[in-house]
């Protein structure tokens, strides 16, 4: 009698660690599930991040461009200033040539 009612307690034991096993069973599917989802995010964050860094390049070529263009049209303005500078000096000149005559 003692022998069988051990059986009970121990059996009922064994039904109480059996639905804690389904417990945890289901809680690692979750939290399976939850890694999955988060390892889907960070692969788009990822793929966000090579599309920014790849627009940042182009970015960065474009300012390049525009940076040697303005290089470009500041030795155009440059050589027009000195052009201007070289007329005036030639209508001073003249003018004092006109005035001397």
């Amino acid at each position: 009698m003692v022998f069988g009612f051990a059986e009970i307690v121990f059996g009922f034991a064994e039904m109480v660690f059996g639905f804690a096993e389904i417990v945890f069973g289901f809680a690692e599917m979750v939290f399976g599930f939850a890694e999955i989802v988060f390892g889907f995010a960070e692969m788009v964050f990822g793929f966000a991040e090579i599309v920014f860094g790849f627009a940042e390049i182009v970015f960065g070529f474009a300012e390049m461009v525009f940076g040697f263009a303005e290089m470009v049209f500041g030795f155009a303005e440059m050589v027009f200033g000195f052009a201007k500078m070289r007329s005036l000096n030639m209508c001073l000149q003249t003018s004092i040539l006109i005035k001397i005559l």
